[in-house]
């Protein structure tokens, strides 16, 4: 027996390993304190207790094994699902990762997916898999050590369970508010294009791996805005302004007033909604964009942007910056700034430093983490000649 300070809101009890009858771990959900514990069964000793951080209590908690790794995850009453990497030794729960499905609660639910594909040869395939029934059912999966998170062809699933029967084979019940549907996972091996109305010009885009998000540069004129379409800058949760300490920049874009301009935007890998957006000064034009981390902070990723002031009466623009952001639970924050004499067409990480192609020039920077400043280490250049690519 094991006395809890509050309401158990879900728990798990599934064996790690498939092949075992039962586990010798039990993961619960609590209310009010709205955490995760981690139990040994039998004794129900407690060996870890995992704050959810969040206001919503979580309404499904699942334990399951991808590629050999255990993993534990959690759906939240919002919509949300947390997840992490689970020590089964231990009990211990790390390298949490938070992913938005939907907006309304979701159960989590784990299933056999087999693959018929080779029934030719009288053989089939099985794997496990974990379905998100909510407002925007998923299919959880893993491909080369990595999660897949795979959209279902269908609106709000209520729940789910899968069946084998000698008339339907290897199938799932799912229920919605309306109706009962028997259907199957369906592995189609093509590539899956999408469109999505931005209402603005994107220029670059990159990947931040460790928070599962796009970043991108956009470019917004008068001539893009219809009635139907807001610019995609616009929609984020968090706005702000790109400001600047460099006297030269301050001044010269603080007297242009243009009816255009760039943005640094950060997209939702699975929803591909709008977290946060930066807009540049104005005349400023957003040029270059690359996710490096430093040998300085090797824990932390940053987003480095390069920019450049263009003016009517410059033919070659001559001054820019280089920017560093850092973007951490939905937050995007200005960390530095470098000013530069030219363009940045071109910045790639170099062996923990970042490596920038400026004008006809190519220099190597590495951050201060102590000053929060970008310092150049090395420069080459080549006369009459642009560094376009790198």
């Amino acid at each position: 027996k094991c006395q809890l300070p509050y309401n158990i809101a879900c728990l798990d009890v599934t064996p790690i390993n498939s092949r075992d009858e039962r586990s010798n771990l039990c993961v619960i959900g609590l209310w009010t304190q709205i955490s995760v514990w981690i139990c040994r069964l039998p004794t129900l000793d407690i060996l870890h207790q995992e704050s959810l951080t969040s206001d919503t209590l979580p309404r499904s908690v699942v334990m399951i094994t991808f590629d050999s790794q255990p993993y534990v995850f959690v759906s939240l009453a919002d919509g949300p699902i947390v997840y992490f990497l689970l020590d089964v030794e231990q009990g211990l729960l790390y390298e949490r990762k938070k992913v938005p499905l939907g907006t309304k609660p979701t159960t989590l639910t784990i299933c056999q997916h087999t693959d018929l594909s080779s029934t030719s040869n009288n053989t089939s395939t099985s794997r496990t898999v974990l379905f998100a029934c909510s407002d925007h059912p998923s299919v959880i999966s893993s491909s080369n050590n990595k999660l897949v998170f795979s959209s279902v062809n269908l609106r709000e699933i209520v729940c789910m369970c899968s069946f084998n029967s000698e008339y339907y084979g290897p199938s799932l019940t799912l229920v919605t508010d309306m109706s009962v549907i028997l259907g199957r996972i369906d592995d189609i091996q093509k590539l899956h294009v999408r469109s999505l109305g931005l209402g603005e010009a994107v220029q670059r885009i990159d990947y931040l791996d460790e928070e599962k998000i796009y970043i991108i540069l956009t470019h917004y004129m008068d001539t893009y805005k219809n009635d139907s379409s807001v610019p995609i800058s616009q929609q984020a949760y968090q706005r702000i302004d790109c400001t600047t300490t460099i006297e030269k920049i301050k001044d010269v874009t603080q007297q242009q007033f243009d009816d255009m301009f760039d943005s640094i935007v950060i997209l939702d890998q699975h929803t591909h909604e709008a977290h946060a957006s930066v807009r540049l000064l104005n005349s400023e034009a957003a040029t270059s964009l690359c996710v490096i981390t430093f040998t300085e902070d090797p824990t932390m990723p940053y987003i480095a942007v390069g920019t450049t002031i263009v003016l009517d009466d410059e033919d070659t623009p001559r001054s820019g910056r280089v920017v560093l952001f850092r973007y951490m639970n939905g937050q995007m924050t200005m960390i530095a700034e470098k000013e530069v004499n030219g363009p940045p067409f071109r910045m790639l990480p170099f062996q923990g430093k970042l490596l920038v192609a400026i004008g006809n020039s190519v220099r190597l920077y590495k951050f201060s983490l102590e000053n929060h400043e970008l310092i150049q280490l090395a420069k080459t250049s080549v006369d009459y000649v642009e560094c376009l690519q790198l």
